[in-house]
């Protein structure tokens, strides 16, 4: 996944836990964003990340018991 300024400048990518599907969401006054994570083997996971250099932490998953 890549990111952006809102003037369409490139920021960098922004790596992925893993192969799954993603989607994220911000706004942009805010200095961070939400991406929500998913795949086959891992449920779902929230991150927060800080924007615009990426860096991220879980910010709440989903209990499953495997």
């Amino acid at each position: 996944m890549e990111l952006f300024r809102p003037d369409g400048e490139r920021l960098g990518e922004l790596a992925l836990p893993g192969i799954g599907s993603a989607r994220v969401v911000t706004d942009e006054t805010r200095a961070e964003a939400f991406l929500m994570f998913t795949s086959f083997n891992d449920p779902t996971s929230i991150w927060r990340v800080q924007l615009p250099g990426g860096d991220r932490e879980l910010w709440d998953r989903v209990d499953v018991p495997f």
